[in-house]
């Protein structure tokens, strides 16, 4: 699955008013502009990825964790879930995304004259 600029925007923790911004105003921007947001779009996704593969390899890794179950292809399991994870989340916040966008389309509708 490809991954769109604009869905990162909508995945990545980025502040409502400043992703809002950014994305009224991407589809007017110069290609250089939107070459940055999404360079930008994929840094924050690779090190928000590296971090919930660290924390999960840190729970597997675990003395505390009875359930633990050490294997040699541990990392490419828990990269895996995570990407799975990722890839799930992304999905559903563009279903919201895409229910959102028509609410406001229903509600300026009702307003109109």
């Amino acid at each position: 699955m490809t991954i769109s600029t604009k869905q990162l925007l909508h995945f990545l923790p980025i502040e409502e008013g400043v992703r809002n911004a950014i994305l009224s105003q991407y589809d007017a921007m110069t290609p250089s502009q939107q070459w940055e947001v999404s360079k930008t779009c994929k840094l924050m996704y690779r090190e928000l990825f590296k971090s919930a593969i660290d924390v999960e390899l840190q729970k597997a890794i675990d003395p505390q964790n009875e359930n633990a179950i050490l294997s040699n292809d541990l990392y490419q399991e828990i990269e895996k879930k995570v990407h799975q994870d990722f890839m799930g989340k992304i999905e559903r916040s563009e279903q919201v995304t895409g229910l959102d966008e028509v609410r406001q389309k229903l509600q300026s509708y009702m307003k109109a004259p």
